[in-house]
Parts: structure tokens; sequence; C-alpha cells
């Protein structure tokens, strides 16, 4: 099962947190959305997620930061458009994905 949840959308201190409690609710992998301000391809809910989290200031510098202290023991994934990845710039962006553990596997780091 997969299960999302917008960062950020909540306090990003509680996403470690919200991240553990997914997993043990039976997720084998959570999407970690990562919000754009034109979220043209979602629905209203995620529109609606992603608005709030740019509001509490969700970055995609912050929410990767978030994610680095989060171990789940699944698999984490994130999502998001292309701008902010660009923005961030593509090696820098994989890299800090990288080292704050959304590309890897459980256990391996």
């Amino acid at each position: 099962m997969v299960l999302f949840i917008t960062a950020g959308d909540q306090p990003l201190a509680e996403l470690p947190e919200l991240l553990d409690f997914l997993a043990q609710a039976g997720a084998d992998i959570i999407e970690v959305g990562i919000p754009f301000s034109d979220p043209f391809g979602e629905g209203p809910t995620i529109q609606a997620s992603s608005q709030r989290a740019l509001q509490n200031g969700a970055t995609p510098h912050t929410i990767l930061t978030a994610l680095g202290k989060a171990n789940p023991g699944v698999p984490v994934v994130t999502m998001g458009y292309y701008n902010p990845v660009l923005r961030f710039g593509l090696k820098e962006f994989a890299k800090a994905s990288h080292a704050n553990g959304s590309c890897e596997r459980p256990g391996s780091g």
C-alpha cells in the first residue's frame, strides 16, 4: 500500500513521527509531496494541502531536512513538480535527497 502526505501541511517537526505512524499503519511505501504554488495536475485536496504547506513556509530544503530526521523503515519517495527541483538545482536536489534518506532502501543507510 502506498500512502501520500503533503509535507508542511503539518508542522515539519512532526513529519518524522507522521511517517512512522503511516509505516506502522501498513504503508509499504510513503510518498511525500513537495508543495508547489500551481499544482494544476492535482485535485482539490492536494491543491489545498499544498497551499497550506506553502503558507506554513515549507520549501524543498526544509522538507528534505525534515526527512533526514525520519526513519520509518519503509521506502520514502518525494513527489512534486519539476519547477521547484529545477530551481533547487538538479544535482543539488539529488544530493540532498540522498543525504536525507529519500533515496535509500530500508536498512541500507
